[in-house]
């Protein structure tokens, strides 16, 4: 690099009296003066200083024309991903990835999938991500981070897909190898929620023997045996969990239900349910022993703690819809 560019370049980047859209555009009234490395040198930074002054319209302009004309390893991509930034910052969210993916085969890059659905994800757009995280596992055998495919794990989950949940969840308890309890539990609660409970009780099994005290898995194993209709085994896991737990409100609220659906015993099943009331801050649950209480006072005529727990819905439902629709505000922020 001469000696003439190197101090026009320096000269302009070290003036700390300019403003970053007049440093690039005096650097821009140079352009024709320099070619090769040095020219292409001189078009990112001028797009740089573009978009750190939020000029993002010339940004785009400016690096389509400036693209072709770049081929050194370094500038070639900075230019495309100073392009992308800011069709993103003007919310040109389907221009930016097409134009991402286009990079990315140019240039080559492993898991170019990956860094779409990661795009999608900045979008906001998690059904299209989801496309793209799969086909980053199947087309480009891509390894995704523990982190990530818990989190997909989760937005399936929350579609009611509960099976692509397992999937990803196995997935990640298999690359986890020993140190993955609470995955392998997870995998098996997603088949069970997908009624798949044979084959989720298998990854239950692969749980505990990482992990013997285990509060959730155990309870998931209840609960499996529960919804089988045996009771002695759910009675039995859910015994292993009150050793760990006694405060355990979901197994309380269980024993509640088996006292009454297997017993008839509504006095015994009212004890259990208050009892785990008591024990839970957690508003879904809350919701959940309200509305079974309600049920169970009704059918022995106490009307007025049956109204009571029937206000207590309303309230409990009423603050989870809010915490959802806060939960959804975040999430549009990321």
């Amino acid at each position: 690099m001469n000696n003439n560019f190197s101090d026009f370049y320096k000269a302009i980047i070290l003036d700390a009296s300019l403003v970053d859209i007049t440093r690039a555009d005096k650097l821009l009234e140079s352009m024709d003066l320099f070619e090769g490395e040095e020219k292409e040198r001189l078009m990112s930074t001028i797009v740089d200083h573009l978009l750190r002054g939020y000029a993002y319209d010339r940004v785009i302009d400016l690096s389509s024309q400036y693209l072709p004309l770049t081929s050194h390893y370094q500038y070639h991509p900075e230019i495309y991903r100073y392009w992308i930034k800011a069709l993103e910052k003007t919310n040109k969210w389907e221009e930016a990835i097409e134009l991402r993916a286009m990079m990315n085969a140019e240039l080559g890059y492993k898991y170019m999938f990956e860094d779409i659905a990661r795009s999608y994800i900045e979008a906001g757009n998690w059904e299209k991500a989801l496309i793209y995280y799969d086909k980053c596992l199947i087309e480009e055998n891509g390894r995704l981070e523990v982190e990530d495919m818990e989190k997909i794990a989760k937005k399936y989950e929350d579609k009611g897909d509960y099976i692509n949940s397992a999937r990803y969840l196995l997935i990640a308890a298999k690359s986890e190898c020993s140190d993955s309890a609470y995955l392998w539990q997870n995998t098996g609660r997603a088949l069970a929620l997908a009624n798949q409970e044979d084959e989720a009780m298998q990854y239950f099994k692969i749980a505990l023997i990482l992990n013997p005290k285990s509060e959730n898995t155990l309870y998931c194993m209840g609960q499996v045996y529960q919804n089988k209709g045996d009771q002695y085994r759910a009675m039995h896991y859910y015994t292993e969990v009150l050793k760990i737990n006694p405060f355990n409100a979901a197994v309380n609220n269980n024993l509640g239900a088996m006292a009454f659906n297997e017993e008839g015993d509504i006095k015994g099943a009212i004890e259990k349910i208050e009892s785990a009331l008591e024990m839970t801050i957690d508003p879904q649950l809350k919701l959940t022993l309200h509305i079974n209480l309600a049920r169970l006072y009704h059918k022995i005529s106490d009307y007025d703690k049956h109204n009571f727990h029937k206000m207590k819905i309303s309230e409990a439902a009423g603050f989870i819809e809010l915490m959802e629709e806060s939960d959804d505000d975040d999430e549009s922020e990321e």
